[in-house]
Parts: structure tokens; C-alpha cells; sequence
């Protein structure tokens, strides 16, 4: 039987990928201290520092087996995003002349930023080898309903009626048609945007909320089904298509623009599962789809000088990854706001409420935390940074809180794909775990709960109807050697 890749590299080889990070890190720990000329952000260079701090602890201290590849492998993700955002990001900054979405910081909020995501970092570390050392020999249970086995045909008629409904909202609604566009827009991006519903109103609010839940669910279950299908029998020819399948999401873009990269990386990632034999075919693959982004990634920024990637790529990064400035700015924030938080913590889980405004007759879109960090910063569209949530509702000291709730619900979901042979709730874990990953760096609690709201609900009825199709029931261990025919 041919050894999976994965735990063999993450198995054996992850100490190298936290060596290299750290490596990295104490380079740009330099280079911010050295090339810095703006006062405001002189402790910058205190983040990489800790930072290589924490990928040298981690290689030293990794546990090497293959027992511990698939915790070493979410430990490696999550860093990763960590690495972007402490980083890669002040670098970032400094060769972008110090470009800040957030214009009202000075000196102290920088230096309490960099304080406080240190703080959040090495916090975050300890907990992480904390989950590392739990093997995975248990799954948590998962909730299933007993019926007869349903048909390859019946369960397509259900994905089909889905497609249909989203069709018809894609109709209906004119707000919803701007929500999704092609990569060749302008809309692309546009920095901030995010999962913030539009104001319509009457029917077409409900046709709007219902088909962008419904679209943004099927555009997971609809491919993974195909895939699921294709591989059962292995040729190059459905192994290619699986993943021109899985490319095909790029030209269907929505506001919140990473999640559908994620969309992207989840269903290559279990496409490399279904074809484990093939590895190099399919990493050869992704390069090409890799490079074909990066090329419409060019075009546009040839065709739109004036878009906001084209005009400061720290303005983007701060966006989808918030860090110094980002936390610099609710600092500000906690220091300036004088209002009662009750209503804004309650606001932030209402908002998250299916059909609210039918049924209750209020949003509560606008009474958010983010809404207020990006009017007391004037900054626009920007997410609310995970640390800076914690800060305002619960003190400083207890900034890891949340991370470390995401983090656990990522190592739980990985103990489910442990044992999981329905190929759309594989998926669906794999894309839950991922989600969870990013969340302490990349969004807050209210978009977190919003994807279970919203998306996950939709995928999981899918996917329970598809505990009962036989043809749906796939081996993703990684580790099948079943030869692969040229046709």
C-alpha cells in the first residue's frame, strides 16, 4: 500500500515548514526595525520577533508520527494564517509607505496592538499543542436520520430542484444578481465587502436571503456530488475534469471573495484524497490553476489601475487579514466608545438570523461592533478583528478567548473526517475546519456563526439526504493505490 503524502510530510517533515517560517520571521523582525521611519509603528518589529519565538518552539517540540500528521497539518494552517497576518503583513506595510485603511491611529493604539496580538499569539501556540498531543482515535457523534437508501437519480432530481430555486431567486432579485459576478468585474476587489446582506425589501427580500443561503451551498454540494461520481471510476481524463471542476468557482465570485478560494482549495483537497496515487498529476493541475488566477489576477489590475488591490496591497491585506492596523484601530475604538456594549454583543447574534426582518420586522445590521470600529476609524467596510472582539466585550486578558473556541471547533471537525465515508459531509467538515482555521485571523465571531447559520445548515440537509445514496459513499483515507487507467 503506497504511503499518503500527507503523513509523511506532515507526519516527519512539518519541523522543516516551522523552521522556515521562523527563519522568515526573524528576517522581517529586522527588516521592520531597520527600515522603519514612521514613529507610530516602531514596536512593529515585536510581532515577527514573537512570532519566531513560536515557529522555533514548534520546531523543536513538533511530535513526529504519522499519528500526528493530521493535527500537525492543522497546526500548520493555522500558523500559516498567523504567519501571513504577524508577518508577512507588517512587511507588507512598511514597503507600502505605512498605507492604513484605519487613519486615526497613533503611537500608543500601535504599540497596544502589538502587544495585544503578541499576547493573543503565543497564547494561541501553548493551546494549539495543547490539541496537537489529543490523538485522534474518537469521533464526536454526529446527527443522522434512519430511512431507506435513495437513488443516484432521486438525490440528482433534489440537487436539480436547488439549482432551480437558486435560478429563479437569481431572477427575481436584482440585489442578489450584483452579489455574485464574474472574476472579470470590478467588483472583484473591492476590499470589505464580505458577507453584509443588501437592504431590499418585500418579496424580493426573501428571495434575495433565501438564494444567496441556498447558492452559496449548492456551489459546494453540486461539484462535490459530480466529483464524488467521476472518481468512482480512475482515469486521467475524470481526474483532470475533477479539477477543472473545482477551478470553475473563480468565475462565480461573490462579495466575500475568500470564501470562495476556500471553496476552491476544499474540493482539491478531496479531489488529492479520491486520487492519492496521483499526486503529482494533480499538484501539476493545481499549479496551472494557480497560474491561470494569477494571470486574471494581472489582467485586471492591468484593465482596473484604479481598483483597490492595484492601489495598495497592504490596504488589501488588512481586509482579509487584520492585524496591527486593524487592532490598532479598535483600540482606538475601545478607548473612544461610551455606549452600552449589551445591545451591540446582541445585535452581533441577531444579525446572524434567517428571514429576521420578515419575521421580526428588524435587521439589526447596523447596530454591530464592526459598524462601529469602522465609523469611529472612518474606515470604511472592514472586519472586526477577533482579539479587538474580545477586548471590548470581555477586557484584554481575555483576547484568546474566541480564537481558541475556532480553534477547538477545527480539531473537532478533524476528528470527524477521521471517520467519515459520506463524500458530501467529508466536505462539508473539511470546509467547516478550514473556515475555523482562518477565523481567529481572518474574520470574528459574527461572520463565524453566520457561515452555520447561512451556509452549513443548508449543506447538512443536503448531505444527511446523502448518508442514504450508496453511490455517494467514498474512501478518503488517502491511502488507496488503485492503479489509474489512461481512459
Amino acid at each position: 500500500m503506497r504511503k499518503s503524502s500527507i503523513k509523511e510530510i506532515f507526519g516527519y517533515h512539518a519541523r522543516s515548514i516551522f523552521v522556515i517560517e521562523g527563519i522568515a520571521s526573524v528576517i522581517a523582525s529586522l527588516f521592520c526595525a531597520i527600515a522603519n521611519y514612521d514613529d507610530r509603528f516602531g514596536w512593529l518589529f515585536l510581532l515577527p520577533l514573537i512570532s519566531f519565538l513560536v515557529y522555533m518552539a514548534y520546531s523543536v517540540t513538533v511530535k513526529k508520527g504519522e499519528e500526528y500528521a493530521y493535527q500537525n497539518l492543522l497546526a500548520t494552517v493555522i500558523l500559516f494564517f498567523y504567519f501571513i497576518r504577524n508577518v508577512f503583513s507588517p512587511i507588507i506595510l512598511v514597503l507600502d509607505n505605512y498605507t492604513s485603511k484605519y487613519r486615526f491611529i497613533n503611537e500608543s493604539d500601535v504599540r497596544t496592538a502589538v502587544l495585544v496580538l503578541s499576547y493573543e499569539t503565543i497564547i494561541v501556540a501553548l493551546f494549539l499543542k495543547f490539541k496537537i498531543y489529543r490523538k485522534l482515535d474518537s469521533s464526536p457523534r454526529s446527527l443522522r436520520f434512519r430511512f431507506g437508501d435513495i437513488s443516484t437519480a432521486a438525490f440528482g432530481f433534489i440537487l436539480l430542484a436547488g439549482v432551480g430555486i437558486c435560478a429563479i431567486a437569481l431572477v427575481r432579485s436584482a440585489d442578489l444578481r450584483e452579489v455574485f459576478y464574474s472574476i472579470f468585474t470590478s467588483n472583484f476587489y473591492e476590499v470589505g465587502g464580505g458577507l453584509v446582506d443588501k437592504t431590499t425589501m418585500g418579496g424580493n427580500r426573501i428571495w434575495y436571503t433565501s438564494g444567496k443561503m441556498l447558492i452559496n451551498s449548492v456551489r459546494l454540494i453540486l461539484p462535490g456530488t459530480i466529483i464524488t461520481l467521476l472518481a468512482k471510476k480512475k482515469t486521467l481524463a475524470r481526474l483532470h475534469l475533477c479539477m477543472l471542476i473545482a477551478g470553475l468557482q473563480v468565475f462565480f465570485m461573490t462579495d466575500g471573495n475568500a470564501y470562495v478560494i476556500v471553496l476552491v482549495l476544499v474540493q482539491l483537497v478531496y479531489i488529492y484524497l479520491l486520487f492519492p496515487s496521483q499526486d503529482k498529476i494533480i499538484l501539476t493541475d493545481f499549479a496551472i490553476i494557480l497560474a491561470l488566477l494569477i494571470a486574471l489576477i494581472a489582467l485586471h489590475r492591468f484593465l482596473n489601475p484604479m481598483s483597490a488591490f492595484s492601489s495598495s496591497f497592504s490596504a488589501f491585506l488588512q481586509s482579509y487579514f487584520p492585524g496591527v492596523c486593524g487592532t490598532a484601530g479598535g483600540v482606538k475604538m475601545i478607548k473612544n466608545y461610551t455606549g452600552d456594549k449589551l445591545p451591540l454583543f446582541i445585535e452581533d447574534f441577531y444579525s446572524n438570523v434567517p428571514f429576521r426582518s420578515t419575521l421580526f420586522g428588524y435587521s439589526g445590521d447596523d447596530l454591530v461592533l464592526a459598524n462601529v470600529l469602522n465609523s469611529i476609524n472612518a474606515s470604511g467596510k472592514m472586519i472586526c478583528p477577533t482579539v479587538i472582539e474580545c477586548a471590548f466585550y470581555f477586557g484584554y486578558i481575555f483576547v484568546p478567548v474566541y480564537s481558541c473556541i475556532f480553534i477547538s471547533v477545527a480539531f473537532r471537525y478533524l476528528r470527524k473526517l477521521q471517520h467519515e465515508t459520506n463524500g458530501l459531509r467529508f466536505l462539508m467538515y473539511l470546509l467547516i475546519m478550514v473556515i475555523s482555521a482562518m477565523t481567529p485571523v481572518c474574520y470574528d465571531m459574527r461572520i463565524f456563526i453566520r457561515y452555520f447559520t447561512n451556509f452549513f445548515f443548508w449543506m447538512w440537509i443536503f448531505a444527511v439526504i446523502a448518508d442514504h445514496v450508496p453511490s455517494l459513499q467514498v474512501d478518503v483515507s488517502g491511502e488507496q493505490d488503485e492503479p489509474i487507467m489512461d481512459f
